[in-house]
């Protein structure tokens, strides 16, 4: 039985003492029907024929009648489509402004292979089922632990010092021009990197990638490591 979105229940009467019971909507999927008919009867032996087809068909009418309702789509929880648009812009919106100052305050003075590397670990991160599932949500990570956050800059009080206006628009376009779906394939699957200038004990378990500017990159071995990018 497929759902219509309107369900009337009706019982005929027809002049030859004709009864018939129908579902109907803005759509005729299907019906069920009973007659009686013979001579023509007075209008009381007409009501006690309507009242013993009625009283025979119920116990059908209900489980018939549950059925479909349960099945009519409910369109009062529906969201309008602008309203989804709406949202999609304002989650962009979040996504772009995050990965921007990750990419600001970890990479503003790298070249813009440097900058693009440090996006694309981000977003590698976002895909990674062991990590959050947005990108505001993997860049700060760990920042109401003092010594928890995934990136340095969400806990050294570096997000305190003003910011350099031509450094901060090459991050919003670096970051918006990775979130438009662009790939840097030179870190692969990279979902971690450090300063050249330490040597972190976590290092020595994952497959080495690439070294671009000040960081080297890594990914996890296995097949989450693969040297190109998604």
């Amino acid at each position: 039985m497929i759902a219509v979105p309107r369900t009337d229940i009706r019982l005929i009467q027809n002049n030859e003492l004709g009864f018939g019971l129908g579902l109907s909507g803005s759509r005729v999927l299907g019906s069920v029907s009973f007659a009686v008919s013979g001579p023509r009867v007075n209008s009381a032996m007409a009501g006690l024929a309507s009242v013993s087809i009625v009283a025979a068909m119920l116990p059908f009418i209900a489980p018939l009648a549950s059925s479909l309702q349960r099945a009519m789509p409910n369109t009062s929880e529906s969201v309008p489509v602008s309203a989804q648009v709406e949202t999609a812009r304002a989650q962009h919106a979040r996504d772009k402004l995050c990965l921007a100052q990750a990419v600001y305050y970890e990479a503003r003075g790298e070249s813009l292979s440097g900058q693009q590397a440090v996006a694309q670990v981000i977003l590698n991160r976002v895909r990674d089922p062991q990590y959050p599932k947005s990108v505001c949500q993997v860049v700060y990570e760990g920042a109401s632990r003092r010594t928890g956050c995934q990136f340095s800059f969400a806990c050294d009080n570096s997000m305190s010092k003003a910011i350099a206006e031509d450094a901060w628009k090459r991050a919003q376009q670096v970051a918006g021009h990775a979130l438009s779906g662009f790939v840097f394939r030179a870190v692969g699957f990279a979902t971690h990197y450090h300063t050249r200038s330490v040597a972190p004990s976590w290092s020595r378990r994952m497959q080495r990638l690439a070294e671009i500017g000040a960081h080297v990159f890594y990914a996890p071995r296995g097949v989450r490591g693969l040297p190109q990018a998604a």
